[in-house]
């Protein structure tokens, strides 16, 4: 990886971080998105211009078109969505971001190398996007009420306590 782009993802790391310690505050919240929004912009910037691979110029159109898509929806659902409705928003945000990271992980699936930590960098992506998807769209629907009664599934007690058993057998 090229050192300048190394670089300015650790910064865009540090903006990511500073951004999510200000949202902790209602005084400072603004100022926090402003910080993780120039980090993003600073790290989407960087791998567009300075990344290692051949890249078809067209491939350079369709990603311009999905940021701005995605700004003008996104940036739209924010602007009307009632202050009460904001969890809700947050969690559909929040699941949308566990999809795309299980989709980019199945579609980098394909070219996987022989490399383990490769493959396990891979699967890892899918599963933990997968389940944040999952898991926020329950949340949206319970803050939505829409779902109203409780998951249950099938031997859940038996999952829930396995660890309580795992530690009985180890004795």
């Amino acid at each position: 990886m090229n050192g300048i782009l190394s670089i300015i993802y650790l910064i865009a790391t540090i903006t990511f971080i500073v951004g999510l310690k200000e949202l902790g505050h209602p005084a400072s919240a603004k100022r926090g998105n402003r910080i993780a929004a120039f980090g993003m912009a600073l790290a989407i910037l960087g791998t567009l211009i300075l990344h290692d691979y051949q890249v078809a110029p067209k491939i350079y159109l369709l990603i311009g078109l999905a940021i701005l898509l995605g700004a003008f929806l996104g940036g739209g659902m924010a602007v009307k969505v009632k202050m009460t409705k904001m969890p809700e928003l947050v969690s559909l945000f929040n699941g949308f971001g566990g999809a795309s990271a299980a989709l980019i992980g199945l579609v980098a699936f394909n070219e996987i190398t022989a490399d383990p930590v490769e493959h396990a960098t891979v699967i890892s992506g899918i599963m933990i996007g997968a389940l944040t998807f999952s898991g926020s769209m329950v949340a949206w629907g319970k803050l939505d009420g829409t779902i109203r009664s409780q998951i249950r599934l099938p031997a859940q007690q038996l999952v829930n306590n396995s660890r309580f058993y795992s530690d009985r057998w180890l004795e």
